[in-house]
């Protein structure tokens, strides 16, 4: 999916479970939206293509340009450290993505409810905030979710398992490309309107609700997938 697409799903979800929590004073609620939003688009990491990786790090081509720049600047001794460490901070950053892109693919170990727990803790940790933690679980999980419905699917149980699963029947999964097309606005229509829930139901009911509408979808995709192998010679 879209870095788009991740954006309004995991924005609507993220909103919905985060008013039925009784966060609503903007106060709270916005800071919260702005990690969940974060949150929804850092899986991607693992592919070169992400629109994450072009808002923190931008075009690779203005790494390898910035150090011969630095050396004809005329500019302080402050502004020269500045750029220094600017430079350094994207050059590190960008051998960390090769460093993940290297040891796991697309929609393997961060796209895996393990590593997500994981995350979800150490922001837990570091915030000790039970509003900021569920916003970040929430978009990390959405996320999760919204790719779910694609082609390829996720490797939801990593390292446990190395099964791609999905949310939707092999005819009706959505094929990912850079923009938008007719099937991601599908789904991006059925999970906002699934969130508008939350503003009728109580919070405990909508739970169940989201809860069910999961399981069943992942239900009724493994009896289409096992019905189509049946008839496969």
């Amino acid at each position: 999916m879209t870095g788009t697409g991740h954006l309004l799903t995991s924005g609507s979800l993220a909103t919905a479970i985060l008013y039925s929590a009784g966060i609503r004073d903007s106060h709270h609620f916005l800071p919260a939206l702005a990690v969940a939003l974060g949150a929804a688009l850092l899986p991607d990491l693992d592919t070169g293509t992400s629109t994450i990786k072009g808002l923190l790090v931008g075009r690779e081509k203005r790494i390898q340009t910035d150090g011969p720049v630095l050396i004809n600047t005329g500019h302080n001794l402050e502004q020269l450290v500045f750029r220094i460490m600017e430079w350094a901070a994207r050059l590190s950053f960008c051998l960390g993505l090769w460093l993940i892109q290297a040891v796991t693919s697309h929609r393997g170990a961060l796209h895996s409810a393990v590593i997500m727990v994981g995350l979800t803790a150490v922001v837990a940790l570091l915030s000790r905030s039970i509003t900021i933690s569920l916003a970040f679980g929430c978009g990390y999980a959405m996320h999760i979710l919204a790719d779910m419905t694609t082609r390829r699917g996720v490797l939801l149980w990593w390292p446990l398992s190395h099964r791609y699963f999905h949310l939707l029947p092999q005819k009706w999964r959505i094929r990912s490309e850079r923009n938008l097309a007719l099937a991601e606005l599908q789904i991006i229509l059925f999970f906002t309107g699934l969130a508008s829930l939350a503003f009728f139901l109580p919070a405990r009911w909508f739970v169940v609700c989201l809860a069910t509408v999961i399981v069943g979808m992942h239900l009724l995709t493994l009896w289409a997938d096992r019905r189509l192998q049946k008839k496969v010679p």
